[in-house]
């Protein structure tokens, strides 16, 4: 078993399983977008994005509008459509050709929110809407479904998901996750 840690913005993960940083790639194919992390489990690959609008690295002044922001985007599908699953779908074409696609994929959103209200009625109705883009992007539904399963989770409960790889915010190590 291979541990690995990484940084994202202020939140530091400590993979149990092999891992790779999968968005800092030194060349990829023009346009593609990848998404934060590849983590290899047992039965399935999970391609993990990690968005994070309470970052402690945001300066204090933008705080406030980053998040405003980051909930509109979710709110009007913004987050869905441009940003995560553009990212699941690149990073899958590119596992892909690879052949790295030796198990399922389950693409998981980590949303780093510090203040988070309604949180499991608007997970389940974000999930649902992220479930249905992944596999229905145009005019006719993927005759392939590249994506197993999504998964969103806060990082409150990163532990409950996924107790074997640990995640703590950099800025204070009381609020671990572990």
């Amino acid at each position: 078993m291979k541990h690995s840690v990484f940084r994202e913005g202020d939140l530091r993960f400590e993979f149990a399983t092999e891992s790779e940083k999968f968005d800092v790639r030194s060349s990829s194919p023009h346009g593609m977008k990848f998404v934060d992390f590849v983590i290899s489990g047992d039965k399935e690959n999970y391609l993990l994005e990690v968005k994070n609008p309470s970052d402690s690295q945001i300066p204090s002044e933008y705080q406030h509008s980053t998040r405003e922001e980051f909930a509109k985007k979710m709110l009007d599908g913004e987050l869905i459509n441009h940003e995560l699953v553009p990212k699941a779908r690149d990073s899958y074409c590119f596992l892909h050709l690879m052949k790295r696609d030796d198990k399922p994929f389950v693409f998981v959103v980590l949303l780093g929110l510090s203040e988070f209200t309604n949180e499991e009625a608007l997970l389940m109705g974000f999930k649902d809407g992220l479930n249905s883009r992944l596999n229905n992007e145009c005019d006719t539904p993927w005759k392939r479904k590249y994506v197993k399963d999504c998964i969103v989770v806060t990082e409150a409960k990163w532990k409950n998901v996924f107790p074997e790889h640990k995640l703590h915010r950099i800025n204070d190590e009381t609020t671990s996750t572990d």
